[in-house]
């Protein structure tokens, strides 16, 4: 009996290791792709298998609205989550089709892979038509075995034809413009460089060159919003309107923290009414531990008087040799004091010398000197292994005037010590000419 148990199991266990799994984490929210909107991402699916397999087909149900005309073609992407995330596309499919194929794709066993369905919509299309996909378990096709999991359905995707649309577009920091298309992927890491466990946060600009407002339709205030995160936590730092004129730019941020050193990768999605409505693309990078070599002073100290703190105190930085901020070191301790032979002879600096780094910025408060002078300097030392930093020479001026340009003295103007000894010898001078004239009035 244990035998004829044990050729079950065995009979059975190829069946098991065939079966696919299908899910969806990440469904693409309702939207209103505009027309002439490229790569509009409609649907998202997952497989996974118990051993690797070939995902070699597909066929879905468009349960909208749409007609042919209203789309150019249909576009399958995987997404290859456990190869930093990258986007392949697959196939492409013109309108009415509603199948792809064609293709062999690898799962690997026990990992999770992702695919996306987008559209081209056509700048003729009809405002107002939807598309919505469904997908059922029977529709995938893999190299052996079922898959379960499935009906999965999509939402509903309202197309927005508009008269006067605007243009929106984004740039990186370095004016990049970076198209929009769920296969497009924006390598941050050959454009700005690796991105450091501690995180970093990145800047980009919103441009709109149409002739009406550009809006942003993601949930107000989260106008910028990103998906399928793999190996990084990413915050977006959010516009400060949703809505930019014609002609006008916006900016926002990324904070960007990768989980280990290795490759990460997430989508960036705004919702918009422009033509390209959502606004997508991915971003891939590769997380690393950067190493301290310098400090640098990114704030000089400045309005210095006598025994009177700054005006402008002083701010370090923590940085690697490229120059970016170690933002993961709470720990390093600057201490700051005058350069010898700069300055005044003798002056003392007074204030908090030693701060501590606070996210690989070291900002100090209160500094102060005791005596007049000109050309000081800071210098700026961690006491270890970090390249020291020295200020700008800076004065400190007692103020008020003073030397030879104060007072109104010199000849040029107003009463000397001099002019003022001639008053009273004036003064007898006058008298003896009144005396004068009476001696001769009264002869």
């Amino acid at each position: 009996m244990k035998h004829l148990m044990l050729t079950g199991l065995l009979l059975l266990a190829p069946a098991l290791l065939a079966q696919t799994a299908m899910s969806s984490n990440f469904q693409p929210a309702a939207s209103s792709p505009a027309a002439g909107a490229v790569d509009a991402p409609l649907f998202e699916f997952e497989l996974t298998t118990i051993s690797t397999l070939n995902f070699t087909a597909l066929t879905f149900t468009d349960n909208g609205t749409r007609v042919a005309g209203d789309f150019v073609q249909y576009s399958l992407y995987y997404v290859n989550t456990s190869g930093g995330g990258s986007l392949v596309l697959l196939d492409t499919v013109a309108s009415p089709g509603t199948s792809f194929s064609g293709f062999t794709q690898s799962i690997p066993g026990s990992s999770p892979q992702g695919f996306v369905i987008a559209a081209d919509i056509s700048g003729t299309a009809t405002n107002g038509n939807t598309f919505q996909i469904t997908l059922a378990n029977g529709d995938v096709t893999m190299s052996v075995g079922g898959v379960t999991g499935g009906p999965i359905s999509g939402n509903t995707h309202t197309i927005s034809n508009t008269g006067t649309p605007p243009v929106m577009s984004v740039e990186d920091s370095l004016g990049t413009t970076i198209t929009s298309g769920v296969g497009i992927t924006y390598d941050l890491a050959a454009a700005q460089g690796d991105t450091q466990l501690g995180g970093q946060t990145y800047t980009f600009t919103v441009l709109n060159t149409g002739t009406g407002p550009l809006n942003f339709t993601n949930t107000a205030p989260d106008y910028v919003q990103t998906a399928l995160e793999s190996n990084v936590v990413v915050t977006p730092v959010q516009p400060s309107s949703g809505s930019v004129a014609a002609g006008s730019t916006i900016t926002f941020g990324l904070q960007i923290v990768p989980q280990s050193a290795a490759a990460f990768s997430f989508r960036l999605v705004i919702q918009n009414n422009s033509a390209t409505n959502p606004y997508t693309f991915n971003i891939t990078g590769n997380g690393v531990v950067l190493t301290a070599t310098q400090l640098v002073v990114v704030t000089q100290p400045a309005g210095a008087a006598p025994g009177v703190a700054f005006a402008t105190q002083p701010v370090v930085q923590v940085q690697d040799a490229s120059g970016i901020v170690i933002t993961s070191d709470n720990t390093t301790q600057v201490t700051v004091s005058i350069t010898p032979a700069t300055g005044a002879s003798g002056a003392v600096l007074s204030g908090t010398a030693t701060v501590t780094a606070v996210n690989g910025v070291v900002t100090f408060s209160g500094l102060s000197i005791d005596l007049a002078g000109t050309g000081y300097t800071l210098d700026f030392d961690d006491g270890g292994a970090l390249t020291d930093a020295t200020s700008s020479a800076f004065n400190v001026s007692a103020g008020g005037g003073g030397g030879s340009g104060g007072g109104g003295g010199g000849d040029s103007g107003g009463c000397t010590a001099q002019d003022s000894d001639w008053l009273p010898l004036t003064g007898v001078l006058g008298l003896i000419a009144v005396a004068l004239r009476r001696r001769r009035t009264a002869r």
